[in-house]
């Protein structure tokens, strides 16, 4: 991967860039950046940036596939029809997981809003 540009490294706290770039080139989240990216929306957005460019950079390996595929296609016209399908399919997989990883991200801020929530409900009932 590439080096994270200033822009997006702007979006996250000068504290927490460690963390971030160790979660981008590792997949390690620590307890305190994990809590620090489902209440910050900057760093959320950096990750979705993050994410998109590697979505694109996935469209663009596709479409240079797809474009190879058809070049040898000219040569070869029965062998090149499957790479390109198979291409096409793997592009079309590559955006559903993007939409999945979103999704559940955005899930599990929501899941974990509303726990913080029904904690404090119960410690206001109860009187703590």
């Amino acid at each position: 991967m590439r080096p994270l540009s200033n822009h997006i490294l702007g979006l996250v706290k000068s504290r927490f860039r460690d963390a971030f770039t160790r979660f981008i080139d590792t997949g390690e989240l620590d307890d305190s950046f994990a809590e620090y990216l489902n209440q910050d929306p900057g760093c959320q957005a950096a990750i979705e940036a993050i994410a998109k460019e590697q979505l694109d950079s996935l469209r663009e390996f596709g479409r240079s596939l797809r474009e190879d595929s058809r070049q040898s296609a000219a040569v070869e016209p029965e062998s090149a029809a499957a790479p390109a399908a198979q291409i096409a399919s793997t592009d079309a997989r590559v955006e559903v997981l993007y939409d999945l990883v979103i999704s559940q991200h955005v899930a599990n801020s929501v899941m974990e809003d509303q726990a913080i929530r029904r904690a404090l409900a119960s410690k206001l009932v109860s009187g703590a």
